[in-house]
């Protein structure tokens, strides 16, 4: 066996380090956290060791990566979340120093660790997949939110697109502020001034006085509208104050309980 040339030394141990600094690639989804938006991943490259036998270099998985963060679009109080189940692909990019300090606090922090681009040190962007796997049904020309049966798709004429295979409902989410309650008194005493406005405006247009000075019996039409705005009045009650989903009873006002 021949010494290796000075060359060759210097070039081995370059090549060595390089090999252990990471950059970026492609991982596949074991388990996911949605309520810390973070995920454990098996990367999709593989690394190489020397069977001791045949001294042939062998491929090897490297290991699975635990809480890993996932980027989606978002700030402070806005967000775009999408499904993520175990078998999907996202790519990894690797930190220049530990994200440890992070993580846990955020803001301005001095990493501890010495190391640079190691394995464990990276964040995920979700949709990075094999050209085997496109996205199906794209609009070149459209923005499209899919979410499997879901769709709504923004048109460049302008126009917008909802496609759906089931039903379609909407779901309320009160705010934790208790001052919303009030708001919601609030409105439906609006309601409530506007409604006995048409009551007088319906008094003065259909009951007057006869002849002789007796009173006219109102009419069946003012009854009918009277028993119109009762109704309305009834159901108006129901939405804003009899709606348990409000949590809102006799004794519950501006939050308190």
């Amino acid at each position: 066996m021949s010494t290796p040339s000075f060359y060759q030394v210097i070039f081995d141990t370059i090549d060595s380090h390089i090999k252990k600094i990471h950059t970026s690639m492609p991982a596949i989804v074991k388990s996911y956290d949605e309520k810390l938006q973070k995920i454990s991943v098996q990367p999709c490259f593989m690394d190489k060791e020397i069977d001791e036998i045949t001294g042939l270099e062998i491929p090897k998985p490297l290991p699975v990566i635990q809480s890993v963060p996932v980027l989606f679009p978002r700030t402070k109080f806005s967000y775009i979340h999408f499904p993520i189940d175990i078998g999907d692909y996202v790519l990894l990019i690797f930190t220049e120093r530990s994200i440890d300090k992070f993580t846990q606090i955020g803001g301005l922090v001095e990493s501890d660790a010495n190391y640079k681009h190691e394995l464990t040190d990276c964040v995920a962007l979700a949709g990075f997949y094999p050209f085997s796997h496109p996205m199906l049904g794209v609009d070149k020309k459209a923005l499209q939110i899919v979410n499997n049966l879901s769709e709504i798709k923004l048109a460049e004429d302008g126009k917008i697109y909802l496609s759906n295979r089931g039903a379609v409902s909407a779901e309320a989410k009160l705010p934790d502020e208790p001052l919303v309650l009030g708001n919601i008194l609030v409105e439906f005493s609006n309601k409530l001034i506007e409604l006995i406005d048409k009551i007088a405006d319906a008094l003065q247009k259909n009951i007057g006085v006869g002849n002789l000075g007796a009173p006219v019996p109102a009419s069946p039409s003012l009854i009918a509208e009277l028993k119109k705005i009762q109704i309305e009045l009834k159901n108006n009650k129901s939405i804003y104050l009899d709606n348990s989903e409000t949590n809102i009873n006799s004794n519950h006002f501006f939050g308190e309980k």
